[in-house]
């Protein structure tokens, strides 16, 4: 599982309701040209803000969930367009060895 969504156990607005912020990893917090870090650790951008642990950790679980789904889509989409082209080459003539070649090489991707 991905770990781009972050949970940082305070509100990093300072809103004294909120006592988690879901943070995008992805996206540093810049102060200065260097990443800021406080006492707690590394800020990144805020997602949310939450209430409960356990809403923060829904979000953020549903969010990297999501990424790790767009990941698998991207290798899928790279996988059959190798396929695709390879096929067209073989002119529909192809064995069971060309077929294990070909998943190793889609494997790479």
């Amino acid at each position: 599982m991905t770990d781009r969504y972050l949970i940082l156990e305070r509100s990093k607005s300072g809103h004294c309701c909120f006592l988690y912020t879901v943070m995008d990893g992805s996206k540093p917090e810049m102060i200065g040209g260097k990443h800021y870090e406080c006492s707690k650790g590394k800020h990144y951008e805020a997602v949310c803000e939450c209430f409960e642990k356990e809403e923060a950790e829904l979000v953020a679980a549903a969010l990297n969930e999501r990424e790790e789904l767009k990941a698998a889509e991207l290798l899928a989409t790279k996988a059959m367009t190798y396929l695709a082209g390879k096929l067209s080459m073989m002119n529909g003539k192809f064995s069971y060895e060309w077929i294990q070649e070909a998943l190793t090489e889609v494997a790479k991707v």
